[in-house]
């Protein structure tokens, strides 16, 4: 087995505004990829692209946003729809100019700014819960 395939490089942005609530997409319900579920915007890094650029890239294309990586804070581990590993890493971000509205992408279908209580009321994947609660846990810090 080649080594250099057992995991694809993902990344995604934790998106804070300036009241401390986070970003959340929802996806199609027709995805082939956990349909109807809550992300924040990310995807693959694509080759010759850094981990943050890919993040802002995503942001982009997800959610018409601005943004920049502010700190790399984790990762977790998944299985792809097509059961390929991969690696997310997770970096809080913040928005390049705070009054930009969200304009969703092909791939959405709602967004939402989360609150740390709030967050139950979507269904993500327990990785990307327990990452979204770090993030709102350190913006209220």
């Amino acid at each position: 087995m080649d080594p250099t395939n057992l995991f694809k490089l993902t990344a995604c942005g934790f998106i804070l505004d300036p009241q401390g609530r986070l970003l959340i997409l929802k996806r199609r319900e027709d995805d082939p990829f956990l349909p109807g579920f809550w992300q924040t915007p990310g995807g693959v890094v694509q080759p010759n692209e850094t981990p943050e650029a890919a993040v802002e890239r995503c942001a982009r294309e997800d959610a018409g946003l601005e943004t920049s990586c502010d700190k790399l804070f984790g990762y977790f581990t998944y299985a792809d729809a097509n059961h390929q590993r991969a690696i997310n890493l997770n970096f809080l971000c913040s928005l390049s100019d705070p009054s930009q509205f969200v304009t969703l992408g092909q791939g959405m279908v709602d967004e939402a700014w989360s609150t740390l209580l709030e967050l139950t009321n979507y269904n993500m994947t327990p990785e990307l819960y327990d990452a979204c609660r770090w993030a709102l846990g350190k913006s209220s810090m």
